[in-house]
Parts: structure tokens; sequence; C-alpha cells
């Protein structure tokens, strides 16, 4: 370990250590699963440090997703002014992550549960959210992103949405590019930097192609949405994947790779249920656990700042979704089945 990694991340370090004693645990979750509603859903966050709480009145399912966002957000912009300037041009590519998520939920959403990710956006295009905020179909809505540096990522899959009516496929195009300025900005890090962005990065590449793969089978010209850089897969095998006949199929090619026992674990809920979610599921939760496992070190590189934002986005999306469920009173263990840890 070098004088300048000390130097760069000694501080940060310190600041994440404290930032990371605030981050829930699966018993946390578990614990707001079984809450009564939305109000002590509230009061649970206010007492895990969640300040964007505190003093709001009206305990509705919008305000609360408003303020997990900002929390996010705040979060976020946190770990950035902690990045050593060689690396802010990479960090900066990072941080946009959360624009990016904020698209993609507009477009899995429907106009009435919008609003809520518009703090998620950069200025500039929170200045033009009321052309997409009320778009009731598909075309209107990427027809609201004309102007935006957005406009050709999101035509690009009209036509193939127009096929097949596959929604995910706008999501993955925007991943696609989102990782692409990663893997470009990437190369301005130093040799230790880089070395842990490209594991860390890669294996979030990897769970987004096998997704893809699962998620496009038998369509023309599925290639086309896989990201293309390789971390533990092969192209060679990804293109394989991407002509088999069925899902246990694409699992059994990937036997031999890191992935093939987290796949073959989940071929039996797959045949029951028909959902491809449980290979995203145990593919998430093999993600974040590598990410737990970085926070658990003293490391002085960007995998600290990494590994923190991928916990923290986790722990919001996890907080959405219990929100969302005791918003409808789901039971209690169907709210648990929608968290991933």
């Amino acid at each position: 370990m070098s004088i300048a990694q000390i130097k760069n991340y000694a501080y940060a370090n310190a600041r994440i250590r404290a930032m990371k004693s605030n981050l829930l645990s699966k018993a946390d979750l578990e614990r707001a699963c079984r809450l009564e509603d939305l109000s002590s859903f509230m009061g649970f966050l206010e007492e895990h440090s969640y300040p964007e709480l505190f003093d709001i009145k009206k305990h509705t399912q919008k305000v609360v997703e408003h303020a997990l966002h900002t929390h996010l957000v705040n979060n976020s912009n946190k770990i950035y002014s902690l990045t050593h300037d060689r690396a802010k041009p990479f960090m900066g590519a990072r941080t946009n992550r959360n624009e990016i998520n904020a698209i993609k939920g507009i477009i899995n959403s429907k106009p009435q549960n919008r609003e809520p990710f518009k703090v998620l956006l950069s200025r500039k295009m929170a200045n033009g959210f009321s052309r997409v905020k009320d778009a009731n179909d598909m075309e209107k809505l990427v027809t609201g992103f004309k102007g935006t540096k957005y406009e050709k990522i999101l035509e690009s899959v009209s036509e193939d949405y127009a096929k097949t009516n596959n929604i995910f496929l706008y999501s993955i195009m925007l991943d696609k590019h989102h990782f692409s300025l990663l893997y470009e900005t990437m190369n301005l890090l130093d040799s230790s930097d880089k070395s842990k962005a490209r594991d860390i990065i890669g294996l979030e590449v990897d769970t987004l192609n096998i997704s893809t793969v699962f998620r496009t089978l038998g369509m023309e010209n599925s290639a086309d949405y896989i990201i293309p850089h390789y971390h533990k897969l092969r192209r060679q095998l990804i293109d394989e994947c991407l002509r088999c006949k069925d899902v246990a199929d694409v699992v059994s090619k990937m036997s031999d790779t890191q992935y093939g026992e987290l796949l073959g674990n989940g071929l039996s809920v797959y045949e029951k249920t028909g959902s491809v979610f449980i290979f995203e599921r145990v593919l998430k939760e093999n993600l974040l656990l590598a990410n737990r496992m970085l926070l658990v070190k003293n490391i002085f590189n960007i995998g600290v700042l990494l590994a923190f934002l991928n916990i923290k986005e986790a722990e919001i999306l996890n907080l959405r979704r219990i929100a969302v469920g005791l918003n409808h009173k789901l039971p209690a263990e169907e709210i648990k089945d929608l968290v991933v840890y």
C-alpha cells in the first residue's frame, strides 16, 4: 500500500466507517416488514438515522419515497465529496446512477407514481420533468426525453419494444450506456483503484448480463442489449446462452461458472413460479454480500466508496418496497419476500 493511497483514502475510510454504522441490518429490514402502517414505518426510519423524515406530518407513500430518494442523493453527494481529484470523473459517472435509476423508475411506473423520482434527477433533467410526468403511453414518454442526452438511447429501443412489449429493454439499454461511461472514466484511475473498480463493476456487469440473457431469450437481436464488458463470463458463453431454447438450458450452460451454483439453486423455484426474478434475486444477494465483505475490511482504495454506494442503494430500494407493501396492507411474509439483502 502506497503513501499516496493512504493519503487519498484515510479520511474517506474514517467517514465511511461512521456512515456504515447506520446501514440497516437484515434483522432491521425484517422488523420493518412487520410494522403496521406507514406512520410506524416513518417512526422506524427516524430511529435509524433518516433525518430527511424529521417533522414530516403527512404519511403517504409518495412522501416516504421522496424522503428516501432525498436521503440517497445526500449520501451520494457525501461519497462524491470524499473522492480525491483523480477519481472524481469516475465517481461522478457512478453517482449519476441515481438519474439512470430515476429514468428507469419513471418508465416502469404509472403517471401518478412518478413524482418521487424527480429528486434523483439532475437540475437540467428535473426542469423537463413535466414533459414525462403525465405521459400515458411509451411513445409519449420517450418523446418527453427529446433534446436530452437520453433521447437516442431510448429511441434505439422503441422498435424492439413495439415488437416485444418488453419494457425491460429500456432499462438495460440505459444500464448499457451507464456502464460504458464507467469503463471509459475507469481508465483515468490509478492502478490500485482501477483494479478494485474493475472487480466491483465487473461483478455488476456479469449480474446484469445474466439477467438480460434470461429476459431476452428468443429475441432476434438480444445481443444488442448485452453490456460489452466481461468479468468472469466469456463473451462466447454469453452468446451461446442467448441462443438457448429455454431457461433450464441457460442454467446448464452457466453451470461451470462462478455463478453456476447460485443459478442452479434458483432453478427449482423458477420451475414452480415461472419467474426469472429468483435468479436476479440470488445474483443480487451475491453482489451485496461481496460489497458487505469489502466494507468489513480496512481498505485504502476506491472499493470502500463503491461498496458503500451499492449497499445504500439496495437499502433504499428495499425500504421503498417495504413502504409499498405496508401501504397496500400486504402480509408481513409477502413484504419480506420483496426484500433482497
